[in-house]
């Protein structure tokens, strides 16, 4: 735990990092939330072969929050030791797409059971940045979220879909 925090700490003061480090910090962070979680679900990282994951950048500090709601908001969630997670990471042209897919309980079942009082600022501190790296001509991103099985009332799971365009060298 203290190894994993101390790298996102430093990523932290990276405005982009490569793609092989936030691979590693999202292996790491989704092996201790495994354990955490008792083996509720399990992680499958997948890296389409044309990326060249140590000269491709990413922001720092992106990804983690939404795998982060996969896990709190859905996964763990499940109680049949069925729980999957796909971070899959696909270059078409010049834009990178990274799909975290998840088999969760789904969106509308966990707004059903979310505690009301609580008010969540991860994902809002998120999209804020995400308009700030825009604003500032550093790259293009965009975010789909979707229920991902409709026909499993009970898991029906989420899919998430990141697109990165144009980083620019700068930004680097």
């Amino acid at each position: 735990f203290a190894s994993l925090m101390r790298k996102y700490l430093d990523s932290a003061s990276e405005r982009f990092i490569p793609l092989n480090t936030e691979i590693n910090l999202l292996d790491e962070y989704t092996q201790l939330e495994m354990m955490r979680c008792r083996n509720q679900f399990y992680v499958d990282i997948q890296v389409d072969k044309n990326i060249a994951v140590e000269h491709e950048t990413v922001p720092s500090m992106l990804l983690q929050p939404f795998v982060e709601n996969a896990i709190l908001h859905g996964l763990q969630l499940r109680k049949d030791r069925k729980g999957l997670l796909t971070i899959h990471f696909i270059k078409k042209e010049d834009i990178l797409i990274c799909q975290i897919i998840d088999n969760g309980i789904g969106r509308k079942n966990a707004k059903n059971l979310n505690n009301k009082t609580h008010k969540s600022r991860g994902m809002k501190n998120v999209f804020d940045r995400i308009e700030t790296l825009k604003a500032n001509d550093l790259c293009e991103i965009s975010v789909d979220v979707e229920d991902y099985q409709m026909n499993d009332p009970i898991h029906p799971g989420t899919k998430i879909l990141i697109k990165i365009k144009n980083i620019s060298d700068e930004a680097v």
